[in-house]
């Protein structure tokens, strides 16, 4: 076998490179490295994946690869602004750019047969499919349809095929498929719509090869809504037969994630997901609503527990209730998905949250955490989760590593693009922090998680006045407690005394309405230079059992209460070391 780029030709057969017919001297792996790109040209590869297939039973380090990368550069006379055949991905792998051409060199008269190299469909994204015309009652029927072939074709394990989680955000927004595909680091796309009409339901789906567009598979499919499982079923098949891969069938396959049986019921379930994703206050509230909905309709379905229980495991974590009201049913509901489903990866990172946030049991969290990402590793909330919990253990290097683990199986989200930031601000390197969170604003101006943490990395990073005015922003847009209490911290330390007075009133007056949690009063306490009021909000967050209370080892905002015996106290009633 042959491949040629450019002015080159790569001899699979006699391990050769020849530029313009001379000899290029490559060492083995360089070659090998030059090989595995070239065979799959336009294709995203990680450097964990190349480092597999060029050091298949060795352990090597990262800098190997890097340095085979720099050779095959310098050897094919690329210059640093100028990538005509390897570009880099940042934090995640290389492309091969040119286009190739692959020769089978056949025996007989025959001659040799040239082909272009297509890369073969290695990641796949299903979008929720539209619904034609938009009907209320069917809104979430697409959803439906993608989270069912996600769930078929990912069991496969030949093609990574991103998780629903990560195309939820596409189930009510115009979109660009293409660019979908792009942001989403996909080789295909699976996009459609789907018509349901009384009992009769048609159903239109198209692959297309990202990025070029290029159509590689369609089909159409008519039945009734009653049959609903079989033309699931059937178009997975055709799919699955377009990617080559086959689906794991009959008593030899894994054990499939039960969903709803009924269409209905699958609906409010895949419409409970949306809305649990927005975490705001009215979308857990809505998706609160569907869960207890679906589990009334089918009582025996785990994932209706797991839906139950990280509501209002979310309720507590934003504050949105108080914990006493949030946590406990939150563990009543994952108890119960676990007792349904062992095996259920989501169900043990509910159990994690539960542990980590409120049992404040921090081995038992971890296994809990582990054994969702052993069960399911394309779950990337369980990995988000994770990265939380060892932020708060001080794990900063294993935290970037779950994050960076999470990007892959989710590349587009930009929370996680936000919390690529957390180890760099939780260490003190402000400004690494601050250059993250502002890339993320670029992309999305109102995403109020980069922008409480560029306001708390700024005023750490002693610019108090930047930070007044993201947090206002912040307050203006919504104004939830945490960014009240930030805010009046921000001028505090600005000398703005009496606005920081009149930000612990506005908390005050938001009690009377709501749950409003002591670990944040102690933000302006501590602006206002007031330490004993800070430690007194500190103990009764403590008392109270405050799902932030867990952050108190590392919260730069307390920071300076080190060394105080109250402080100290505190940290070893919490099992951490002063």
């Amino acid at each position: 076998m042959r491949y040629e780029f450019d002015e080159y030709s790569l001899l699979t057969s006699e391990r050769l490179l020849l530029r313009r017919g001379e000899r290029v001297q490559l060492k083995p792996k360089v070659f090998d490295t030059l090989l595995a790109l070239v065979q799959n040209p336009g294709r995203l590869l990680s450097k964990e994946g190349l480092i597999r297939l060029i050091w298949p039973d060795s352990f090597v380090e990262v800098s190997n690869l890097s340095q085979n990368i720099f050779t095959l550069r310098r050897v094919l006379g690329e210059s640093p602004q100028d990538h005509r055949f390897i570009v880099t991905v940042p934090g995640y792998g290389y492309r091969f750019v040119a286009k190739v051409r692959e020769i089978d060199e056949g025996e007989g008269l025959g001659g040799a047969a040239a082909t272009e190299v297509r890369s073969p469909i290695r990641s796949l994204a299903v979008l929720p499919l539209k619904s034609l015309p938009p009907d209320a009652g069917n809104d979430y029927l697409g959803l439906v349809i993608a989270d069912t072939l996600i769930t078929q074709l990912g069991a496969s394990g030949v093609v990574s095929v991103r998780p629903t989680s990560t195309v939820l955000k596409y189930a009510e927004a115009e979109r660009d498929t293409l660019e979908v595909g792009r942001n989403l680091q996909v080789d295909a796309v699976l996009d459609g719509t789907v018509r349901r009409s009384g009992d009769a339901m048609k159903v239109n789906v198209q692959m297309l090869a990202v990025p070029g567009g290029e159509t590689l598979w369609a089909s159409r499919f008519e039945a009734a809504a009653a049959d609903f499982a079989a033309i699931e079923d059937a178009l997975a098949e055709q799919v699955a037969a377009s990617l080559r891969i086959e689906l794991e069938r009959g008593a030899s396959a894994r054990p499939r994630r039960k969903s709803p049986k009924d269409i209905d019921v699958y609906q409010t379930y895949v419409k409970g997901r949306f809305f649990r994703d927005k975490r705001t206050e009215e979308g857990l509230r809505v998706a609160l609503s569907s869960a207890r909905a679906v589990l009334e309709a089918e009582p025996e379905l785990s994932l209706g527990y797991v839906g139950l229980a990280d509501c209002h495991l979310l309720m507590g974590e934003y504050l949105y209730l108080p914990p006493g009201e949030a946590f406990p049913p939150a563990l009543a509901a994952a108890r119960k998905a676990l007792a349904l489903d062992p095996a259920l990866g989501e169900a043990h990172a509910s159990m994690a949250e539960y542990s980590f946030f409120y049992g404040r049991d921090w081995a038992g969290a971890e296994r809990y955490y582990r054994d969702a990402i052993r069960l399911s590793p394309d779950y990337a909330t369980a990995r988000h989760w994770y990265t939380w919990f060892l932020i708060a253990m001080s794990r900063y290097e294993d935290a970037a590593e779950q994050i960076r683990q999470a990007q892959m199986t989710d590349p587009g989200s930009l929370v996680l693009n936000t919390i690529v930031g957390l180890p760099d601000y939780y260490l003190g390197r402000y400004e690494q922090a601050i250059k993250q969170f502002r890339g993320t604003l670029e992309i999305e101006p109102n995403h109020h998680h980069a922008r409480y943490y560029l306001g708390s990395a700024l005023v750490h990073s002693g610019r108090p006045e930047e930070a007044v005015a993201e947090f206002e922003a912040m307050v203006a847009a919504s104004p939830i407690q945490q960014a009240i209490a930030l805010l009046g911290y921000c001028y505090a330390v600005s000398g703005r005394r009496e606005e920081a007075g009149r930000m612990l009133s506005r908390l005050d007056e938001l009690e009377r309405q709501r749950f409003v949690a002591a670990y944040v009063r102690a933000f302006i306490h501590m602006g206002m230079g007031e330490r004993g009021g800070a430690l007194d909000q500190l103990e009764r967050a403590y008392e109270k059992q405050e799902p932030w209370v867990v952050f108190l080892n590392v919260d730069p905002f307390f920071r300076s209460l080190r060394g105080e015996p109250r402080f100290t106290r505190l940290l070893e009633r919490l099992r951490f070391k002063g």
